[in-house]
């Protein structure tokens, strides 16, 4: 009878990790098994071969050491942003220190150290003496008649190819852009010539950095966008219209806590804050919704606001200050992209309503390989962390009622006081008293996410003085690298359905195959 029970018991976990090794496999690779697997090492190849003719060339050129030049670099935008709002370049310059712009054309200038001296113009008689022209993807496909002509080009001018959405979002078949035409993507994607996310981790910390002392970097932005602000009156009635969350414990365990944090804390009132627009103009969008439903069904309290729920957002621009004070008030907030599982794609929703503001980022849509690449953990939650979304919802309520699990999720923010006079990362901080006083673990991740790698355009304007004469860049299609080397399930919302609902029969599937073999174990027992 033991000899039966210890073999059903045996029986019952070698299938139990046999079947836990496959769905892993299974999910790992999109749920399309081993076939599949070998494919996707093939298209990782291909991407990084694309990333080695692309974003590494400086790295590989002998004696490329960062310097400040004196010599200014001109970035000219071929296609005015957004069709006419030229202040769009300074929400992805991601610098802030010898930053100036032209009242009058608008025109920005930077010279810092990190990025270099650029010059950053819309004039498109300024081609001949340009270093780079950037063209914004929309209009090229929408406008591919008014390029320049090649007559224009000069022999090292860099034509760059920018775009901020996904490829979900803005997929680029065109064969009016002949190959070869540009030299370097820019985009969100990691593997792109110049990587341009819509922030970083050390842009957000420098952010809070200068705000902490005095310098407001939204006010500056909104100020260049013409943004009228909210007056104090109103930003004081839009915090008290929030609703309270009657459910979340007293903050009586924060005297241990940093004294921002416990700011921020007490600050907090509401639960959960989604601000919503796009109703399903890109399909795979419609997903983020079903998964709504799913986390209202099992019981969160969301606060909805936007377009879709016909509840505008107190503060009408993302820009004012005051936006991200009334989010700041939330403990959570869902950023649920209308992309899913696109090469890098997140967007403001992560970067400046939920870090940026305080509350604890709920993200669904981004691929958790590309969060974890940028962000450390216990500085977000992911949806596919979960076996379910009803799982998801005790989680949240569970930190809710817990003060000091909540308040682990801040954390990171409390790493400002590693930055130094500029806002950077302090260039001895290996040797700082509070840095020491870290684990080795907490050390580690820190060195990896605060690294300042210029990005966006200052990255390119940091490209552009790095590069060597004889550098040369290529790329024969962007049609090839921008839908070539994406994710499937980014542009296929069939098998993104297919990847979810995979992962919630396999869990099924375990939990009946561990009864079962309880239940003959029992058998055996009573035989």
């Amino acid at each position: 009878m033991r000899k039966l029970m210890r073999w059903g018991l045996l029986t019952a976990i070698c299938e139990i990790i046999v079947y836990l090794t496959l769905s892993v496999s299974y999910l790992k690779h999109g749920g399309r098994g081993s076939l599949f697997a070998v494919q996707d090492q093939i298209e990782d190849q291909q991407l990084q071969r694309a990333s080695l003719s692309d974003e590494n060339v400086l790295s590989q050129a002998p004696g490329n050491q960062r310097h400040q030049d004196s010599e200014e670099k001109m970035i000219l935008f071929w296609f005015v942003p957004y069709g006419s709002d030229r202040t769009v370049p300074l929400e992805y310059l991601h610098e802030i220190n010898n930053v100036t712009v032209n009242n009058n054309d608008k025109e920005i200038f930077v010279d810092s150290k990190i990025c270099g001296n650029c010059r950053l113009a819309f004039d498109r008689k300024l081609i001949s003496k340009s270093d780079a022209v950037v063209f914004y993807a929309h209009d090229v496909k929408r406008r591919p008649q008014d390029l320049p002509q090649n007559s224009l080009r000069q022999k090292k001018q860099l034509y760059i190819w920018w775009v901020q959405e996904s490829t979900a979002g803005v997929p680029f078949r065109t064969k009016a852009v002949p190959d070869f035409f540009f030299n370097l993507t820019m985009s969100v994607r990691r593997s792109s010539g110049v990587h341009s996310p819509y922030s970083t981790l050390p842009w957000i910390l420098k952010m809070l950095w200068n705000k902490k002392h005095g310098r407001d970097i939204m006010h500056f932005i909104a100020k260049e966008k013409d943004v009228t602000l909210t007056d104090p009156e109103s930003l004081n009635k839009a915090i008290h219209s929030v609703p309270v969350n009657s459910f979340g414990a007293a903050n009586t365990e924060l005297h241990q806590m940093n004294a921002e944090l416990k700011t921020l804390l007490n600050y907090k009132k509401g639960l959960v804050a989604w601000i919503v627009g796009n109703c399903g103009n890109i399909p795979s969008s419609y997903l983020r919704f079903e998964y709504a439903d799913l986390l209202r069904k099992y019981g969160l309290k969301i606060d909805q606001f936007g377009g879709c729920s016909g509840v505008p957002f107190p503060v009408a621009s993302r820009w004012d200050p005051s936006f991200n004070e009334v989010l700041s008030t939330y403990k959570f907030y869902l950023v649920f992209e209308n992309a899913y599982h696109c090469n890098g794609y997140m967007t403001e929703k992560l970067w400046y309503n939920a870090l940026y503001s305080g509350a604890v980022p709920i993200l669904f849509g981004p691929h958790k390989d590309d969060v974890s690449a940028v962000l450390p953990p216990k500085s977000y939650i992911h949806a596919e962390d979960f076996k379910t979304p009803a799982d998801l919802v005790k989680y949240i309520y569970y930190l809710d009622k817990n003060v000091t699990a909540y308040a682990e999720y801040l954390e990171w923010r409390t790493w400002v006081k590693f930055l130094d006079q500029n806002g950077e990362l302090l260039s001895n901080v290996e040797s700082d008293e509070n840095f020491e006083q870290l684990s080795k673990e907490q050390r580690k991740t820190i060195l990896k996410y605060l690294n300042p790698t210029p990005s966006g355009f200052c990255g390119l304007c940091r490209k552009l003085h790095d590069r060597h004469n004889s550098d040369i860049y290529t790329i024969k299609s962007v049609n090839d690298w921008w839908e070539g080397t994406v994710r499937r399930e980014c542009m296929d919302i069939h098998l993104a359905r297919k990847q979810l609902a995979s992962k919630k029969t396999i869990y099924l599937f375990l939990l009946i195959l561990v009864f079962s073999q309880f239940l003959f174990g029992c058998l055996h027992m009573t035989s």
